[in-house]
């Protein structure tokens, strides 16, 4: 067996544990932790590329202003956090690409659940779908947390 064989074995059993419905709780703590580190993975990958397209463009800015004059100025001065203006624009600027790749990841976790939900398909197929759903949403939140 050669190391370029592995990345299919290892998809393989990921894929046999989100099938079996008597997978244990190794198993789906596997699956789950295996679901967060491709999430940490395509957030590292992705997130330089949305910036570099989304920064400091006029939309951007503009949508940043009106969320500093509506929530954020009142917040910062609630809170007694001294920054300036220009400042919090920045911030929310570089973080934005973020809450958009969370959006695609909550996005892509609710949509597996549809067949579910609609009672279409394979009810197994449908139930394996909607377990992965779940585990991908608590996969995302520990790759956050750690990540």
């Amino acid at each position: 067996m050669t190391v370029l064989e592995y990345p299919a074995l290892i998809y393989a059993y990921l894929i046999d544990i989100a099938n079996n419905e008597d997978a244990t709780a190794k198993e789906l703590i596997i699956l789950a932790t295996s679901i967060g580190i491709f999430w940490h993975t395509f957030v590292l990958i992705t997130k330089p590329i949305v910036n570099h397209f989304t920064y400091d463009t006029p939309w951007l800015r503009r949508s940043m202003e009106r969320e500093y004059e509506r929530n954020l100025k009142q917040l910062y001065e609630d809170w007694g956090i001294k920054k300036t203006k220009e400042e919090v624009i920045d911030e929310g600027m570089k973080e934005w690409p973020t809450q958009i790749i969370c959006s695609v990841q909550h996005f892509v976790g609710g949509a597996v659940c549809f067949p579910t939900l609609l009672g279409k398909g394979d009810p197994k197929w449908a139930i394996s779908l909607a377990c992965c759903g779940g585990l991908s949403q608590a996969g995302f939140d520990v790759s956050e947390v750690y990540g």
